[in-house]
């Protein structure tokens, strides 16, 4: 999905860059954050919670932190 969704922008001529997705179901969230680096292009941190007990605001800020710590 994440893919198709950067290709239909790259097809597109859009300059726009996907920071994450947010996809919701009945007992979880699933957070999808593409990485931008280079040597990274089409690859993404992909983080499930629970919907019960996760906070997808405070998953988004902490995957954006892993994103910049991280070394491909």
């Amino acid at each position: 999905m994440v893919r198709a969704k950067l290709r239909t922008i790259e097809q597109l001529g859009l300059t726009e860059e996907i920071d994450d997705v947010l996809i919701t179901l009945n007992s979880r969230y699933h957070l999808v954050r593409p990485l931008r680096g280079r040597r990274s292009r089409g690859l993404f941190l992909h983080v499930t919670l629970d919907r019960t007990r996760g906070n997808p605001a405070l998953a988004r800020h902490r995957l954006r932190d892993i994103e910049e710590h991280l070394e491909v």
